[in-house]
C-alpha cells in the first residue's frame, strides 16, 4: 500500500469533479454537481476542515430573498449544494481520511465521523473515493478530485 505525505494535505483545494457509480452497475455515473463543479476543501494545520460544495447552475430565487424561495428554488438548493466542517484526520500509512463533522448541510452527518480513501495525493492533485456517500446509500460509490489552489 502507498504511504502518502501527510503535510501535503494541508492547503486549499478546488473541487474538480465528483464521479459517482452505480455499485450494481459501475458503468453508469453521475456528477450530482455538473460537468464543471465549483467548490473548496480547506485542511488546516491544527485539524479543521471546511468544504463548501456547488453545483455552478444554481437559479437565482426570483424574490430575490433567500428565505422566499419557491419549492423549485429551495429544491435546486438542496440538490446544488453541499457543505460540512469540523475537525479531519489523515493516516498517512493508509490513505484513510476521516472528517468528524459538526456542522452540515446534511444534518444527518452532524456529530458523526465519515470516512474516505485517499488514493492521489501530490503537490497539485487530490483523489479520494468515498464508498458511503451521502446521496444513494449503498447503491453509489463516489471519486471526488482537487486540485491545489495555492
Amino acid at each position: 500500500m502507498k504511504k502518502f505525505d501527510g503535510d501535503a494535505l494541508v492547503g486549499s483545494w478546488e473541487f474538480v469533479s465528483d464521479i459517482n457509480k452505480m455499485a450494481q452497475d459501475p458503468t453508469k455515473t453521475m456528477g450530482f454537481f455538473g460537468s464543471k463543479p465549483s467548490g473548496i476543501f480547506i485542511f488546516l494545520a491544527n485539524g479543521r476542515y471546511s468544504v463548501i460544495l456547488m453545483h455552478p447552475d444554481l437559479p437565482k430565487f426570483v424574490a430575490n430573498d433567500r428565505l422566499k424561495g419557491t419549492d423549485e428554488e429551495n429544491m435546486a438548493i438542496i440538490r446544488g449544494v453541499y457543505a460540512h466542517f469540523g475537525r479531519y484526520s489523515f493516516e498517512a500509512e493508509s490513505g484513510k481520511l476521516s472528517f468528524f463533522v459538526e456542522g452540515s448541510t446534511f444534518p444527518n452527518e452532524r456529530g458523526r465521523e465519515t470516512r474516505r480513501q485517499v488514493v492521489q495525493l501530490d503537490s497539485e492533485k487530490l483523489v479520494f473515493t468515498n464508498d458511503t456517500p451521502p446521496t444513494g446509500g449503498d447503491s453509489l460509490k463516489a471519486a471526488t478530485e482537487l486540485r491545489r489552489t495555492g
